[in-house]
């Protein structure tokens, strides 16, 4: 039985889209275009390199350890987040517990 987080996450109904995309950037990261899009520069989110399943918008699965740290960076940036532990199925923990090369 191999068990992880699952992180649901929301904005407060004041949020304005702008908002809303800025945190979606923060957490995922995003593609930079600069020059009429003739350069492009990769932004790292909170995510980039972790290993993450997204099952629905703003509902995560992510290793058991990382659920914490991850509702706490939601919290930090306005949002409510819900955290419990579920059991992964064999697909999804191999998503998120790859074997060492």
């Amino acid at each position: 039985m191999v068990l992880g987080s699952v992180v649901v996450y929301g904005h407060p109904e004041e949020r304005t889209a702008a908002q809303r995309r800025a945190f979606e950037r923060a957490l995922f990261g995003h593609t930079d275009r600069s020059k009429n899009g003739r350069y492009a520069y990769e932004r790292a989110g909170y995510l980039t390199g972790k290993p993450h399943v997204v099952v629905r918008r703003a509902v995560l699965l992510v290793p058991l350890d990382e659920g914490d740290a991850l509702a706490a960076f939601v919290r930090a940036r306005g949002a409510w987040a819900w955290v419990r532990r579920v059991e992964l199925s064999a697909a999804e923990a191999r998503r998120l517990y790859p074997l060492p090369r």
